[in-house]
This record gives structure tokens, C-alpha cells and sequence, in this order.
């Protein structure tokens, strides 16, 4: 095995922990007392996910990953007095991270 598909299966074994991860600042963040620091979690967190998943590879991760974290973005760069809640957010957000963590958990799971 070369240097570079060791590399490529070690990434594939951390996207369990990467989801794990998401999956906890996602349920925060939809809870109806969630913070703009939790929101600057979930963006960082989809942020890094969108170039490293690309990177190795995973273009519909990649583009998943994208499209929450723009959205995101556009939320942050509001003024805080016109921001939905959060919450309203994840509800808009919901079939799109239930497809990205699930795809997450298929590539995580193609390297055992």
C-alpha cells in the first residue's frame, strides 16, 4: 500500500469521529437556546468538512457540506437583530444534514 492510500484510509477512518462531531454541535445548535458561538461551531465544523472531503475526493460530501455551511455564512454575516432563530435554520436545514451525515457514515464505514 502507498503513502497516499494509507492516507486516504486513514481519512475515511476519521470521518466517524468527524460526524460524531458535527453531529453534537448540530443538535445544540437546534435547540431553541442555541448561541451564535454555536453557530460559528457548526460553520467551522461544515467549513473544514466541505474542503478536506473534497480534497480526498468526496465531491457530493463536499458539496453537501457546502451548501449548510453557506447558509450558515449568510446567518453570520446578518446583523443579529434581523437572524431567524437558529433554530428555524436546522428546520430548514434538516433533509440536507440527514443526507450529509448519512453519507458520512457510508464513507466512514467503506474503510473497514
Amino acid at each position: 500500500m502507498s503513502d497516499l492510500d494509507a492516507l486516504h484510509r486513514e481519512y475515511r477512518r476519521s470521518l466517524g469521529d468527524k460526524r460524531a462531531a458535527l453531529r453534537c454541535a448540530w443538535d445544540a445548535l437546534c435547540d431553541e437556546a442555541a448561541t451564535t458561538q454555536q453557530v460559528a461551531q457548526v460553520h467551522l465544523l461544515l467549513h473544514r468538512l466541505a474542503g478536506s472531503t473534497g480534497t480526498y475526493g468526496y465531491t457530493q460530501l463536499a458539496d453537501l457540506a457546502r451548501v449548510l455551511e453557506q447558509d450558515w455564512a449568510f446567518w453570520l454575516a446578518q446583523p443579529p437583530e434581523t437572524r431567524p432563530a437558529p433554530y428555524r435554520v436546522c428546520a430548514r436545514q434538516a433533509g440536507v444534514m440527514a443526507r450529509f451525515l448519512a453519507s458520512l457514515l457510508a464513507a466512514g464505514q467503506s474503510a473497514e
